[in-house]
């Protein structure tokens, strides 16, 4: 019996806009096996928070433009520079496939900060 295992990493990213130029006020992202290609020597920094960690926010810097090669629903491989906020976002949730949160970020003190926070918050939690 042989068994072939191979490592699925998925981003999904769910955009709704308000606008009149999207029919269906939404874009749908998704980007399998994502591998970054190229990273820019600007930066720029963008106010992040996570689902992980709610309710706390931070700073964070990150290269502006991310040029990624990924696998699409479509089964093609896919290659795509990415700007700003996608840049911010895409980057984030790349993060997440490897196990770092935006905290991991951010500046010592800021970070500790909000790990005690979320260590109070559990331990109110889990008081009856």
């Amino acid at each position: 019996m042989l068994i072939l295992f191979y490592q699925r990493r998925i981003i999904i990213i769910l955009i709704i806009v308000s606008s009149p130029w999207f029919i269906k006020n939404q874009i749908l992202l998704v980007i399998m096996n994502p591998e970054v290609l190229w990273l820019s020597e600007d930066f720029s920094t963008y106010e992040e928070g996570c689902l992980s960690i709610p309710e706390q926010f931070g700073d964070v810097e990150r290269p502006a433009s991310v040029e990624m090669q990924w696998l699409g629903l479509d089964g093609q491989i896919h290659k795509q520079r990415f700007d700003g906020l996608w840049a911010t976002c895409t980057q984030h949730e790349l993060d997440h496939l490897n196990g770092k949160l935006f905290i991991d970020h951010l500046k010592p003190m800021r970070r500790e900060m909000i790990t005690r926070k979320m260590q109070k918050l559990k331990r109110e939690q889990a008081r009856p």
